[in-house]
């Protein structure tokens, strides 16, 4: 940051000589939560015992089953649901504002119907970011964890680890997720016990 500000002042002819040297210091690991799909089950059930629980637990699901970021799922349209194409877009996404087409598989199929069958205007889930954010920290489902209260911010590496899991090729969880660099991707393809022990099973 330092240095960025540095260069701009030399820029606007702000700073005399030089640029002076600023040596960077390691930036700390990302930190990536993983849930296991009990614990996402855990989560679904608990949403029963908090306001707004159903759609609540809409949001958790969808994102579960797309590995959908926070902002794409609260945009989301009707308009952009494509039920007999079976597939949805996502409109202006994080990555550099492009839209990403996703095919609806039969279990988001279902979940989309259902919740097309109640909707009550254009936008798919009627929550915002603050509202969704106080129902999941205000009140403590009984049987979750701390730290499962960010779920749907989370949710995204959810399903990315998920996709590794069940044998996901990295071009295709990247295509998924809406990543534009395979080292964000691989963040969340750590080995498990059972991903390790199937893989040697097949030698």
């Amino acid at each position: 940051a330092l240095t960025t500000v540095l260069n701009t002042l030399k820029k606007r002819g702000k700073l005399q000589g030089e640029v002076p040297y600023c040596e960077l210091l390691p930036e700390p690991k990302g930190r990536v939560t993983f849930y296991t799909e009990q614990e996402v089950e855990d989560m679904l059930n608990a949403c029963a015992d908090i306001d707004d629980g159903d759609l609540v637990r809409d949001c958790i699901k969808f994102a579960a089953l797309t590995g959908a970021r926070q902002g794409e799922i609260l945009k989301l349209q009707w308009s952009d649901v494509f039920f007999e194409d079976q597939q949805l877009v996502f409109r202006d996404t994080k990555n550099k504002g492009e839209d990403r087409w996703l095919p609806i598989t039969d279990l988001l199929m279902t979940h989309l119907k259902e919740m097309h069958a109640n909707r009550i205007d254009e936008q798919v889930f009627d929550i915002n970011k603050d509202k969704l954010l106080r129902r999941l920290t205000k009140h403590k489902p009984l049987g979750c964890a701390e730290r499962q209260y960010q779920v749907v911010p989370q949710a995204h590496a959810q399903a990315a680890t998920m996709l590794f899991a069940k044998g996901a090729e990295l071009p295709v969880a990247m295509a998924i997720l809406g990543h534009s660099s395979a080292k964000t991707t691989m963040r969340y393809s750590h080995a498990t016990k059972e991903g390790m022990a199937k893989a040697l099973a097949t030698l």
